[in-house]
């Protein structure tokens, strides 16, 4: 009997027998068994390829069985652990390498492990350039938050977790709590449950968390990490105010009572000229408060306040925007009580700044300012339950009550116009007003003529009593040697030190170019 005979026979003995079924999640390649397993599309990016394929080192079926299955609890839980940990993308592949091929992972080069701390270090080294100090002291105030929450691990190790775990934190925490004498001396672990420490406003949050927010932005551009979790977080805040909401302005009766209780005092001249300059002008108050006499200039006919940041005689001297740097006139009534006579006297005296008693602190000059202006006006007008809770006016609100007057004009006039009034307090005029490519690139700034047309029409000397503010200016020019002026209201005015007004009707021909006198 031959052997195909044989083998026929053999096969047709086994034929009613049942195969035996496929081992599942393997593959049998050369006789060895592999565990395979497809991987789920939502977690497949984080794997070099759609499936697993790993040798069971076995050819044994029961051998392969038993190692089947801890492969299969060994896959889902790591499949777990990828979709619900908020670690970085990077770091969750080292997860998938370190899980499966441990060996291979083992021999790969280590990344280097940057901690928080020097991360910070770095980043301010290459992006606070160019910082002011106001600035600077914000963002180390808010990353070292951020350290003393996280703690200094290694940046791409920073989860999901740990920056909301700040953001939470943060918005228990007091403001000024390392400078207020009640909280200075504590931890923040004993301020946190301290039942009488008020929690600090959104606003605060959200810059501390925007400073958070940059330096994972530059993280990602040093590839450390490949999401940036703040936006995601900032979304849980409380949505902020419309913008003419932000701010308190102003009642008419509150700003008669500022006009009642403005003084000159010779030692401390900016609480009287630095405070009727933001009323009548509507700039801010590190703009007048930086301003030097050589900023008072001649446009034609016209004395304007050049507002700009040329630091050549005054350190840190600068503005918000690109915008804030403009020439607009000064206000016939501030002319008309003597602003003019009091640049002339520090000029004599050879003031650099208009107001030396002020001095620069965290980069502006407005600090000292904004703190007596606190303690003359608002302390006067506001309790203190209603200042703290309630409705806060500011220095700055007088900004505020400059464009709102004007707003409320805007039907009466067409002298009054929305782009005219922006670029008197210095905002963006192009980019708000116009959408015209021709008129953004090629007209250039208003000139003082529109601006004064449209100044005029502020009518506080008419709507309001100032015999109080008179009476202070006349102790200003009798302080400084100066001549009383003559009560005048002009459309326009020229000036001559020592001598009276005189009144103009019609502007001389203009010139762009400014005359400091």
């Amino acid at each position: 009997m031959g052997f195909s005979v044989l083998r026929k026979r053999r096969y047709m003995a086994n034929e009613g027998e049942a195969k035996p079924k496929e081992l599942e999640y393997t593959r049998i390649i050369n006789g060895m068994y592999y565990f395979r397993l497809r991987i789920p599309l939502d977690i497949r990016h984080y794997f070099p390829a759609d499936e697993i394929l790993v040798s069971l080192k076995t050819k044994d079926r029961g051998s392969a069985e038993d190692r089947v299955d801890d492969w299969r609890l060994k896959c889902d839980r790591l499949f777990t652990r990828l979709r619900l940990s908020n670690y970085a993308d990077d770091l969750k592949e080292d997860m998938v390498r370190s899980e499966l091929y441990p060996k291979k992972f083992a021999a790969l080069p280590k990344k280097k492990m940057v901690r928080l701390a020097d991360f910070i270090k770095t980043y301010k080294e290459k992006r606070g350039v160019d910082w002011r100090p106001k600035t600077e002291e914000e963002v180390r105030y808010s990353h070292w938050l951020f350290l003393e929450i996280v703690g200094n691990k290694p940046f791409h190790h920073i989860s999901f977790e740990d920056v909301e775990a700040f953001q939470n934190t943060v918005k228990l925490l007091p403001p000024n709590m390392t400078k207020s004498p009640k909280y200075r001396d504590k931890n923040m672990a004993d301020i946190l449950v301290m039942p009488d420490a008020k929690p600090m406003s959104t606003t605060n949050v959200r810059k501390y968390m925007g400073w958070v927010s940059s330096l994972f932005n530059y993280a990602i551009e040093k590839g450390l990490v490949t999401k940036n979790p703040v936006p995601q977080l900032k979304k849980e805040l409380p949505k902020k105010k419309r913008a003419d909401k932000q701010r308190d302005i102003y009642t008419q009766e509150e700003l008669q009572k500022i006009f009642d209780l403005v003084t000159w005092r010779k030692k401390s001249p900016s609480i009287f000229w630095a405070t009727l300059v933001m009323i009548f002008q509507g700039c801010r108050e590190n703009e007048i408060c930086q301003m030097e006499p050589r900023d008072i200039v001649k446009r034609g006919t016209i004395w304007c306040l050049n507002f700009n940041e040329d630091e050549t005689h005054v350190p840190y001297k600068h503005m918000k925007t690109d915008y804030s740097e403009r020439v607009v006139p000064i206000h016939p009534f501030l002319i008309s009580i003597g602003f003019l006579d009091f640049v002339e006297y520090t000029k004599k005296q050879e003031q650099v700044r208009l107001f030396m008693e002020l001095r620069v602190h965290r980069g502006e000059y407005s600090h000292k300012f904004t703190r007596r202006y606190s303690e003359q006006f608002t302390c006067r007008l506001f309790d203190e339950k209603i200042r703290v809770l309630k409705r806060h006016p500011v220095a700055h609100s007088l900004r505020h009550n400059f464009c709102d007057y004007l707003m409320q004009k805007l039907p009466e006039s067409h002298e009054i116009r929305p782009e005219l009034i922006s670029g008197l307090v210095g905002h963006d005029v192009p980019g708000m007003i116009y959408d015209n490519e021709t008129i953004n690139r090629y007209a250039k700034e208003f000139r003082p003529v529109p601006f004064l047309k449209t100044l005029q029409h502020l009518n506080y000397d008419q709507d309001y009593d100032l015999k109080n503010v008179i009476a202070q200016a006349d102790l200003c020019l009798a302080d400084i040697g100066a001549v009383k002026p003559t009560p005048i209201n002009p459309q326009f005015v020229k000036w001559v030190p020592g001598k009276r007004r005189i009144i103009i009707d019609d502007f001389e021909e203009e010139s762009n170019e400014d005359t400091a006198y």
